[in-house]
């Protein structure tokens, strides 16, 4: 799981209402251009963010997790390599 390969799509993103699901930005082609450009990907693609990405809280917190999550699995390569050389 990589924080780059968020999707900083409409659904994370504070204009995105979920009832209408419009934007409250007016950008409604963006949005439908971005699904159309990205909607199929699963999480190991490459997936184009908005420009007019802005974050929701909910977001943050869950892209600070993933970082972190990262963080802890490289370290524990970094210890089952070296307990395998021992």
């Amino acid at each position: 799981m990589s924080n780059s390969n968020s999707t900083k799509g409409c659904i994370d993103c504070t204009h995105y209402y979920r009832e209408t699901k419009k934007c409250n930005a007016g950008n409604d082609n963006e949005m439908r251009n971005w699904w159309l450009e990205n909607g199929d990907k699963i999480r190991k693609d490459v997936i184009n963010p908005m420009r007019c990405f802005t974050p929701t809280t909910s977001y943050k917190m869950l892209s600070d997790l993933i970082t972190k999550v990262d963080e802890l699995a490289n370290k524990l390569d970094v210890v089952n390599a070296n307990a395998k050389r021992t």
